[in-house]
């Protein structure tokens, strides 16, 4: 599981790959096509404001279940989650 910034998701695919990236994980609203390699990467994205306010909390378990559901996939993989900023 790696956790970075919204450039971490705009690296070169083989640098992503060579770490076992398979899917990405974007739960925020960047405004920006953060899709960049869609032939490389499995993507879920969920619009999550940048607002103390949001309830994000109430997306945990949809997190969880989709970075459980990679990481324990018999071919194996790893998850990139990252934010707007």
């Amino acid at each position: 599981l790696y956790l970075g910034s919204e450039l971490a998701g705009q690296l070169p695919a083989d640098v992503l790959k060579a770490v076992g990236i398979t899917t990405i994980l974007i739960p925020a609203h960047t405004g920006l096509d953060v899709v960049v390699h869609p032939d490389d990467f499995t993507y879920y994205r969920r619009y999550v404001a940048d607002d103390a306010g949001y309830p994000v909390i109430a997306l945990f378990p949809e997190f969880v279940r989709r970075i459980d559901d990679v990481l324990s996939a018999p071919d194996g993989g790893a998850v990139l989650v990252h934010c707007a900023a």
